[in-house]
């Protein structure tokens, strides 16, 4: 998702790559990731930079 290629099952998918590709991976994955420390503040962080883009899109 970040670089524009997507291979999906040997097909590769180009798409326009999205600064958000990575801070909605992260959103979704990061609470199943041993990082070897809590993230317990970063997933507060990115849930908050979603939250206020999706009310700025409903505005």
């Amino acid at each position: 998702m970040s670089n524009g290629r997507i291979d999906h099952n040997g097909n590769i998918i180009k798409l326009t790559p999205d600064p958000w590709c990575v801070i909605v991976l992260f959103h979704n994955y990061l609470n199943q990731v041993d990082v070897g420390y809590p993230t317990n503040g970063v997933q507060e962080v990115l849930q908050l930079m979603v939250r206020d883009q999706d009310v700025k899109r409903k505005t």
